[in-house]
């Protein structure tokens, strides 16, 4: 008699895998890298990297490594969005946050925070909080 638990396919991509993708693109547009830059240093093709980033490949643990170094962060950043992996839910909503780090706009806004001294960051902060609270973040898009 077969059992159900083991019934897994391992070649199959989860939404572990593609949450993966995300915090790599993640990680990749805050190093300012571009996917040419990242498969060179994984050694693997531009689309593979695209392919990771999508979610519709398995990246392996080896590979998750090099990225980790590559970004200089923990191999546990790859997994901060993820739950315990037994219990974990389908991930079927990108963050508003993993949205505005992957947008242009997102982009933009941490070149230059990250650019700026911690007085004008502070300043930035409490700027912003202070449009919240007004409902002055109503402004018109440019």
């Amino acid at each position: 008699m077969k059992d159900e638990t083991l019934d897994h396919d391992p070649r199959r991509v989860t939404d572990l895998d593609a949450s993966i993708g995300t915090r790599l693109r993640m990680a990749r547009l805050a190093a300012g890298f571009s996917q040419t830059v990242v498969a060179d240093h994984l050694g693997v093709s531009f689309q593979q990297v695209q392919k990771y980033e999508r979610g519709s490949n398995r990246i392996s643990a080896a590979t998750l490594y090099n990225a980790a170094s590559l970004f200089g962060v923990s191999i546990l950043f790859f997994f901060e969005d993820a739950e315990d992996p037994v219990a974990m839910p389908p991930i079927t909503v990108v963050t508003a946050t993993s949205e505005l780090v992957a947008s242009k706009r997102g982009q933009a806004l941490l070149r230059n925070f990250a650019a700026s001294s911690p007085r004008v960051q502070s300043a930035t902060i409490d700027l912003l909080r202070s449009l919240r609270r007004s409902g002055e973040d109503d402004l018109p898009e440019e």
